[in-house]
């Protein structure tokens, strides 16, 4: 069960940011406010997404949130791969205008984001843990989770651009995402691609010409 302790923010009341590590049962309720200290009433026909972070900076990946009047919630069940720590997260509002054009408003404003923290539960506390959640774990648990609706996107970017690897957990599917930089011989050069080998974990090799 989670702290139902209320948080108020200038831009922001939060309650619920405080729940044991497997809990899938509660719901972290956030109620954005205006500049006049006012709850935002939220347009249901926009696209409402938590985007989650380590409380010291790195980043961990995207989850839906549910926008109901002027209430968001996140499930608990939605995060339930996240070990115990202290997270922040920000809410992203996508939607299309009247013109045709894709916006998106980032919730709370910039130098502020929204904490909550995942307490250890009692199998937690054996002194054997506890790890901090990294790229790794996600692709790990994404790789357990082959068989329920992983799908590996791979693009290439410039050659002088560094890899990147991005996770999103949307629609229940576990979305990850590689961007390899080509090689300095054009579109069709060299390049690298990911693949799983026989130990289970992720590595890349060279792409010459466009042949292994």
């Amino acid at each position: 069960m989670a702290d139902d302790t209320i948080i108020q923010d200038s831009q922001y009341e939060l309650m619920n940011n405080v729940f044991k590590h497997g809990d899938t049962t509660d719901k972290i309720i956030i109620h954005l406010k205006s500049a006049n200290n006012v709850f935002i009433k939220l347009n249901p026909t926009h696209t409402w997404k938590a985007q989650i972070a380590q409380s010291n900076g790195y980043y961990i990946g995207t989850y839906p949130v549910m926008a109901n009047g002027t209430r968001l919630e996140l499930s608990t069940a939605s995060v339930a791969e996240l070990d115990p720590g202290d997270y922040t997260l920000e809410i992203w509002e996508t939607y299309t205008d009247e013109n045709g054009n894709k916006q998106k408003h980032i919730y709370p404003s910039p130098g502020s984001t929204i904490p909550f923290t995942v307490q250890p539960n009692l199998m937690d506390s054996d002194g054997s843990f506890i790890k901090k959640i990294g790229f790794q774990d996600v692709v790990n648990k994404a790789v357990e989770n082959a068989g329920l609706n992983l799908i590996v996107k791979v693009t290439q970017g410039n050659p002088d651009s560094k890899v990147k690897v991005e996770q999103q957990y949307e629609d229940g599917k576990n979305l990850i995402t590689f961007t390899i930089p080509r090689g300095e011989k054009g579109e069709k050069g060299d390049t690298w691609q990911p693949y799983i080998a026989e130990d289970g974990n992720w590595h890349v090799k060279l792409i010459q010409g466009g042949k292994d």
